[in-house]
């Protein structure tokens, strides 16, 4: 329109048309910039939208995150937790059962004590009684017996008694004093190989059977170690003794040995008697225990023996190689 009202020269409506089509135009504008706004604002929206939605995903993916190390660090605590009760449950029934262990052992130990105290009390009546016995018999007899031969013979069997019963107190006294405590025993220089000819030579007068012989045995003379030479004296008389009451006939034999290569002295007692079973060598050591229920004695003299020579930082022991008999060895060392 503007092209021919211009070649018509209505420059008027030319312009008209002009100004009509710039208004058109820019309309057409204006309308496609609203458009690419909308459409930008709608990607903007949807934009921030996705935005939106990651977040929000991450944030529920730090507290599932989250939740899930909690629940970790609780099954692990829990775990932890039980574990733990477990082992203290487990350590309370070990302790409970070695408690029961423990008071099923005192219970024994207590049982097997009261029966060794009533084996102890009847053998101790036995043994006080006979040698009282003894006294009070040959004593009335002494009394009205009017020949002299008689009256030395019962004078002798009353003095046997009394030697018989003070050493069985004797033995009653110092098994006291040495249980009752743990003090260490004083010790001296003693010459071991004087000490052990004078014990035998002793024995050896006081044994009433010509059956039996006695034999001392030395590698050397004058061996001398420190040592209590008294309670050293009450084990070699006890060991004596039993070796001669056990001996019916044949030899008792009292050996020293110096070993200067182990610093020890060994000393031995053996005899040609009834000896002792290989399953009892141990248990002739406790308290109150006889070879030979038969035979008098009160059953603690080789207890006593092992409790001095242990104070006295020594062994004893039954020799198990020897068959003869019995042989004791008693080894201290200096």
């Amino acid at each position: 329109q503007s092209y021919l009202y211009e070649k018509m020269g209505d420059y008027k409506n030319a312009l008209k048309a002009v100004r009509t089509t710039n208004n058109i135009r820019f309309n057409e504008r204006v309308e496609e910039a609203q458009s690419s706004l909308a459409e930008m604002q709608t990607l903007f929206e949807v934009g921030r939208l996705e935005f939106e939605k990651s977040r929000l995903t991450g944030r529920i993916r730090f507290i599932a995150l989250l939740a899930g190390g909690i629940l970790v660090l609780l099954l692990i605590g829990w775990s932890v937790y039980q574990y733990v009760m477990v082992r203290q449950l487990k350590q309370i029934r070990r302790q409970l059962t070695d408690a029961n262990e423990e008071i099923t052992r005192q219970s024994r130990r207590a049982m097997e004590s009261e029966k060794m105290k009533t084996a102890f009390i009847n053998s101790m009546c036995h043994e006080i009684r006979t040698p009282l016995n003894a006294i009070n018999g040959f004593s009335e007899l002494l009394l009205t017996e009017q020949d002299p031969a008689a009256r030395q013979a019962f004078q002798t069997e009353i003095g046997k008694s009394t030697k018989a019963l003070t050493v069985l107190l004797e033995n009653m006294l110092e098994l006291s004093q040495l249980i009752s405590t743990e003090d260490p025993l004083p010790v001296a220089q003693t010459d071991i190989c004087l000490l052990c000819a004078e014990r035998l030579e002793l024995q050896r007068q006081l044994g009433d059977n010509p059956a039996v012989g006695y034999a001392y045995e030395a590698v050397e003379e004058g061996i001398e170690i420190p040592t209590n030479a008294f309670y050293l004296t009450r084990v070699l008389d006890n060991l004596l003794h039993n070796a001669a009451k056990f001996t019916a006939a044949g030899r008792i034999t009292l050996r020293c040995r110096n070993d200067e290569s182990r610093r020890t002295l060994q000393i031995s007692v053996s005899d040609t008697g009834i000896g002792i079973p290989p399953e009892k060598q141990e248990w002739v050591f406790e308290r109150f225990t006889k070879v030979d229920p038969f035979k008098p004695g009160s059953g603690i003299g080789l207890y006593l023996c092992r409790l001095i020579v242990t104070r006295l930082g020594g062994a004893i022991r039954v020799c198990p190689d020897y068959r003869a008999g019995c042989c004791i060895e008693i080894t201290l060392p200096y």
